[in-house]
This record gives C-alpha cells, sequence and structure tokens, in this order.
C-alpha cells in the first residue's frame, strides 16, 4: 500500500478577500508533484477555499495519512497549529510538519510556540518532505536531515541549511490536486482589465538579491534561473493540458537579469505563444528600461506589478530602496505608453512615518498612471532587519500573529508619531482618494469586498468612542 500524505492550506477566513479570488498555491502544488513522482498517494486540502475545521477533521478521518504537511504565512501560523492539534487529537502518530514563510523564517521559535507541529522544514520543501518520510521518523535519521528543525529530549534543534533545489530538476506542478473546478481561475492577478481569462502560474526563478528591510527573503539572496526550453515546455503543458489562456510569472524580480528575460521572451515569440496567451510579473522599475519592456510587450506581457511602497526619499533610503518619485513617475509613464498596464503596492505606516508622510503618499500615488493600487499597513515580520530593529527597542505591540495580515485594523507596533486611528483612516483614504478619483474604480469591487469598506469605518467609529 502506498504512503500517504495530505499537503494543508490551513483553515482561514480571509476577511478582507473574496473566495473568488483566492488562487491556488504553486508551492504546494509543486511538492506534490515530487511527491507523486516518488510513488507516494497525495492529497491537498485548502481551508481558504472550504474553512471549516468540521471539513478538515473529515479529511483527516477519510484519508488517513501518515504525514501532515502545512503551509503557512505569518498571519496563519496560529490556523495551522489549530489544524495540527486537530491532527494529533485524531491520532499522535501522525507526523504534522510546517512549512512556508513563518517557519522559514523563525523555525526554532515556531516549534517552540506551537506544540502541535513535530517539525519544521527551513525554505524550500520539495527535496526536504521526501528525506523526511525516508526516516520513518526516526530521531538518529531526522538529525541528518537538512533544512529542518524538530525537538529531541524536549529541545528544539536546527539542522545545517539545505542544498538549494535543482529548479531543471522539478516536476510540473501537480495542478489537479487541487480540484480546479473550486477555484475561479478567472479572477487571479490582475486580469481584470481585459476580457476575463483562465489563469495559472509558472515559477521562472527563485530567490531576490535584493535587501529591502521590510521584506522575508524566504529563499534569501541568490537567484536561481530555470533553463529557457525548460519554461517553454511548461507553458505548452499548461495551455495544452489546462487550456490556460493567461499566466503569472512567479519570481520575485522578474526583469532582474535582463539578457534572462529577453531570452525567455524570444523563446516565446519564436514559439508563437504571444498569440496565445498574455502574462504577468512583478519587479522593480530600477530593473526595467524600454528595450526591455518593448520585448516584453511584444511577448504578450500584460500587467506588471511593483512594489514602490512610499514617496518619503528619506523613508525610500530607510527601506533600501533604490530609486526616487522622478524615476518612479517616469518609469510608470513609460510602461503605460508601450501599453503594459503598471500596478502597486504602497505600505502605510512605516516606523518612522507621520501623517503627512502617508497622506504625501497616497496622494503621489493617485497622480501616478496606475491600473491598480493596494495599500497595505506596514506589519513587523518576523525574522526581517525592521522587525528585529523595532523589537530590540519594545516597538512590537502584539505578537498575536494573526494581526499580521497587512489589511488589519490593528497597527502592530508603536509609533509615537502616528496613532492607530489616523492610520486606519489613512488606510481608508488611499483606497478612496485612489479609486474615486480614477475612471477605472468600479475595479476595486471586483477584488475587494464590498463590505470590507463599511467595515473599515465602523472599526474607525469604534475607536473614536
Amino acid at each position: 500500500m502506498k504512503r500517504k500524505v495530505l499537503l494543508v492550506i490551513p483553515v482561514y477566513k480571509n476577511q478582507n478577500m473574496s473566495p473568488a479570488f483566492i488562487p491556488p498555491q504553486i508551492g504546494l502544488a509543486s511538492i506534490a508533484a515530487v511527491l507523486l513522482k516518488n510513488n507516494y498517494t497525495v492529497e491537498i486540502f485548502d481551508g481558504e477555499i472550504n474553512p471549516s475545521y468540521d471539513a478538515f477533521k473529515k479529511k483527516i478521518l477519510d484519508f488517513q495519512p501518515e504525514l501532515v504537511g502545512f503551509t503557512a504565512y505569518t498571519k496563519t501560523v496560529m490556523a495551522a497549529s489549530i489544524c495540527a492539534q486537530i491532527v494529533k487529537d485524531i491520532d499522535k502518530k501522525i507526523q504534522t510538519v510546517i512549512g512556508g514563510p513563518h517557519a522559514t523564517m523563525i523555525p526554532q521559535q515556531t516549534l517552540e510556540e506551537f506544540s502541535a507541529f513535530d517539525l519544521a522544514v527551513i525554505r524550500e520543501g520539495e527535496n526536504t518532505i521526501i528525506q523526511i518520510l525516508e526516516t520513518n521518523y526516526e530521531i538518529a535519521k531526522i538529525a541528518q536531515v537538512a533544512g529542518i528543525s524538530y525537538r529531541q529530549n524536549g529541545q528544539v534543534i536546527t539542522n545545517p541549511p539545505v542544498s538549494y533545489v535543482d529548479l531543471d530538476s522539478l516536476p510540473f506542478p501537480a495542478w489537479d490536486l487541487f480540484k480546479l473546478k473550486t477555484y475561479n481561475l478567472n479572477n487571479y492577478t490582475w486580469n481584470y482589465f481585459k476580457s476575463r481569462t483562465h489563469e495559472l502560474f509558472i515559477t521562472v526563478t527563485r530567490g531576490c538579491p535584493f535587501a529591502c528591510t521590510f521584506c522575508c527573503r524566504v529563499l534569501e539572496t541568490k537567484v536561481r534561473k530555470r533553463a529557457v526550453s525548460n519554461i517553454i515546455s511548461e507553458i505548452k503543458w499548461l495551455i495544452e493540458i489546462y487550456k490556460v489562456r493567461s499566466l503569472s510569472f512567479s519570481s520575485d524580480t522578474f526583469t532582474y537579469d535582463e539578457n534572462y528575460v529577453i531570452e525567455i521572451c524570444q523563446a516565446m515569440i519564436a514559439e508563437g505563444l504571444h498569440k496565445k496567451i498574455s502574462w504577468t510579473c512583478s519587479t522593480r522599475i530600477d530593473c526595467l528600461n524600454e528595450k526591455l519592456l518593448r520585448i516584453m510587450k511584444s511577448a504578450g506581457c500584460q500587467v506588471i506589478m511593483l512594489g514602490l511602497e512610499t514617496s518619503n526619499q528619506e523613508n525610500l533610503n530607510a527601506i533600501n530602496k533604490r530609486y526616487d518619485n522622478q524615476m518612479t513617475s517616469q518609469m510608470v509613464n513609460l510602461i503605460r505608453s508601450i501599453g503594459i498596464i503598471p500596478i502597486s503596492s504602497f505600505i502605510l505606516g512605516l516606523p518612522f512615518e507621520d501623517k503627512k508622510s502617508i497622506s504625501n503618499t497616497i496622494k503621489f500615488a493617485s497622480k501616478l498612471k496606475l491600473g491598480f493600487a493596494l495599500f497595505t499597513i506596514f506589519t513587523p515580520f518576523p525574522g526581517t532587519k525592521l522587525a528585529q530593529e523595532l523589537q530590540h527597542n519594545g516597538r512590537i505591540k502584539t505578537f498575536n500573529w494573526s494581526k499580521y495580515d497587512t489589511q488589519s485594523s490593528d497597527y502592530t507596533i508603536i509609533n509615537d508619531k502616528l496613532e492607530q486611528r489616523d492610520l486606519m483612516w489613512l488606510h481608508l483614504k488611499g483606497y478612496l482618494k485612489f479609486y474615486f478619483n480614477y475612471r477605472n474604480f468600479l475595479k476595486i469591487f471586483r477584488t475587494v469586498k464590498i463590505k470590507s469598506v463599511p467595515l473599515y469605518l465602523l472599526k474607525f467609529i469604534s475607536y473614536n468612542r
């Protein structure tokens, strides 16, 4: 009988995002593909699409896995621990493994805080989960597995780092395990800018060479690239098997290596793929130029996601962004003129901000020719440089990880220049000013629950009582 593994996205009800915009996770799809290749029986439970603890318990009872692997961001790690405890209440012999960004950044603390997890996987999980299974959970063998934390005699032990995964050696993601019919594949990323299309995700690179002080560099600084031929093969496979019409290129900074991107674009054009799909990517404005943008457009690029974050130059310098407002405006205008839609995220409430600097960022964002803007509340994610500095200075208010969602009304740091109710109002003001001064403002209601807007108002009123 084949050994069974259940991969889990924790039960979590997103209060700010409609379920129609929750995508299947490419990381779990990749791990699942490796498990299938190694002759394991695998199923996936997505607790964001099906946010029911009863449904999760039923899945455990029906499937009877020997190992349950969870992936969790900081905001969902507490939910993952609840799910892990449900597993242990059913059968203590079932191994519970936590992976993802939160466990990668603070693996030892994660195991110390949440007793329901047996192991923590640090960084990539494709090879590590196979090695864990091959140990049959014998402590002497577990101690030899790189890239994990585990318990021994009441102590948490962290093994040396795991070697990087060879991206070209990975099988294509096992998307079928997500039961894709339960997802709305027409809505992901930013495809509401044109007629809705069938979209999935494809890994291009892993790793980020930059050092933004607010960011979790889960896969560290080395950028690993897939062979262009391997990428092209997967695109053809996605078109043939899943009938995709749009792709989201998964890469922290897609255009970091200009020649590599040009090679990908040229290959897509040569294969005629630019006529079959459009695609989106994420990058930085200091990694773009006109020549590169024009070939990206020719190859089918529709949307570029930027992380502009703030308009205050001192803040940009403090978070280690290497550009200014003039450069930003010029690049956004250039992207628009070439026919690609630029969109961006902005962080409100950085530790050194006040109301004036946030208002200036909102004003700046509303004047840019962006197709979409996402305003997030600064969150001191564990393991980041800013979080470490804030914790050292006693400026983190709470370690209730469920509040670390970047859209919550809870300001998780102490900032003498900024009160929580002021930040909450400015957060709402950012969306109102951007979309109600923009001819396509109704598009916000396709991505954010309509009830979220009055929710902000109600919370604001409650803080003023």
